[in-house]
């Protein structure tokens, strides 16, 4: 199915589609996504040691996509293109949701940053590029199509995503009402630090601080997705929020744990960057689908796959333009 639509993108529009496939039980397929987030909070204040567990305020219903199938696009690589108008990408614009419905999708992932341009006009960030995450997503939905917003958080961040300033920057554009208006669910991408934005220099001159070097980091992690997640609330408390892994684009010296960001409820569910395809001998689509979802104890309907778009109509095999 992916070379077949990559194939017919070709021919109407000259960018990258990212295509994201849900899968269901141990194959390939739809299914439903989300279980309700047990507790929303509506202040979370951030310390330079912060308590691995939020607290626990009123439950909120969380009113998920049931099921999606969808497109993923970006800023600079799928439209707005480098020379073009605001103009012209509103036109580009146009001519993505017409192939999406006609290729059958229900929804379309729409990066709202990429490196310095935001899409997504708030008062908090001032370099912006128009507000075409609204013109999309307006576009889309009167096509019928959900919307899912991605956010680069460490496109977004000056120093890092657990950073106190970048937190309240970062926190504001998320709780910004237009958000919730716009878009049906939020994913996070990139969300990690590495050991050189904070350094075990910095562990080592705090007080009395009896974790180790690795727990500070996950908690200053845990902390800053903790306040990210409860700000989406803020602009619309039953939206859901999920995390992209992608184990291919982490640094090496990144500090990202899925398992114990679920542990504390800082996600609703997850999107698994699944770089092989069903014909692969040693690790199949499905076999690392199973193996990541028992690793992080979620359910079928938690952890939704993303099907490695940089492969589809390559050589390799399962990504031929025959496969």
């Amino acid at each position: 199915m992916g070379s077949s639509i990559r194939h017919h993108l070709k021919t109407i529009i000259p960018v990258l589609l990212v295509i994201t496939i849900i899968i269901t039980s141990a194959s390939v397929g739809l299914f439903s996504i989300l279980k309700d987030k047990e507790s929303i909070q509506t202040d979370n204040s951030v310390s330079s040691t912060p308590d691995l567990q939020p607290i626990a305020p009123e439950p909120v219903e969380k009113k998920p996509i049931k099921e999606f199938k969808s497109l993923s696009v970006s800023p600079l690589i799928d439209f707005y293109l480098e020379g073009q108008t605001e103009a012209d990408a509103r036109e580009q614009i146009e001519k993505i949701v017409e192939t999406a419905v006609e290729d059958g999708f229900n929804t379309l992932e729409i990066t709202i940053n990429y490196k310095d341009t935001v899409i997504f006009s708030t008062e908090n960030f001032t370099s912006l590029e128009g507000n075409l995450f609204v013109y999309f997503s307006i576009a889309a939905k009167r096509k019928g199509l959900n919307v899912i917003a991605s956010v680069d958080l460490s496109a977004l961040a000056k120093k890092h995503i657990a950073e106190e300033s970048d937190i309240e920057n970062i926190s504001k554009m998320l709780s910004h009402s237009s958000l919730g208006e716009y878009c049906d669910t939020v994913i996070f991408k990139n969300c990690f630090i590495t050991t050189e934005q904070i350094p075990e220099s910095e562990y080592l001159s705090l007080p009395g601080d009896a974790t180790s070097y690795d727990d500070y980091l996950n908690k200053r992690l845990i902390s800053a997705l903790n306040d990210y997640y409860f700000s989406v609330a803020k602009s619309k408390a039953e939206m859901a929020v999920g995390i992209e892994i992608n184990e291919s684009s982490l640094p090496e010296n990144a500090v990202f744990n899925p398992k114990l960001l679920f542990e504390n409820n800082v996600a609703d569910f997850a999107m698994l960057y699944n770089p092989y395809s069903t014909e692969n001998k040693d690790k199949s689509f499905t076999t690392y689908y199973e193996t990541v979802r028992n690793e992080l104890g979620l359910e079928y309907s938690e952890l939704h796959c993303k099907l490695a778009y940089d492969k589809i109509g390559s050589k390799e095999t399962g990504w031929k333009q025959t496969d």
